[in-house]
């Protein structure tokens, strides 16, 4: 039996791939060109970007501290909804939200980080009897 060589197919298949990518990406270019894209605005990129960091440290803080809001005197309802839709915030939520943000920076400097001690402990006596392959979340085997 003789060998084949298949470098044309291998080829042609590499040159549609690429005539493919070059078309989709003109697509984009074009799609992006008719809606204004992000570079046309780099205000609104700037907006969603400081929710999405606060959105972060909120969830990051609550995970550590279930009574963070309490502790803030926050409201999560609220909170949620003011951070829900940032195109249409007014100035003074604005000054709310930077209200907010101050006082979670006052938080995290007032809460001490865990050492790398007491991580490391807890992670052992998390797995002194750790089986492979199981997933944490099943019951474990009596």
């Amino acid at each position: 039996m003789t060998k084949t060589n298949f470098t044309k197919v291998e080829e042609a298949l590499n040159e549609g791939l690429r005539k493919m990518t070059a078309s989709h990406l003109l697509e984009m270019a074009d799609s992006s060109a008719k809606t204004g894209g992000v570079t046309s605005n780099p205000f609104q990129a700037a907006i969603k970007r400081l929710i999405a960091l606060l959105k972060h440290d909120l969830k990051q803080l609550e995970k550590q501290d279930p009574d963070f809001y309490q502790n803030l005197g926050l409201k999560k309802p609220g909170l949620k909804k003011l951070l829900s839709d940032p195109e249409h915030l007014t100035p003074e939520d604005w000054e709310s939200i930077k209200q907010i943000k101050e006082k979670i920076d006052q938080y995290k400097q007032k809460t001490p980080a865990p050492a790398d001690e007491q991580i490391i402990q807890k992670e052992r006596r998390k797995h002194i009897n750790k089986r492979f392959n199981i997933n944490e979340k099943w019951l474990p085997l009596k």
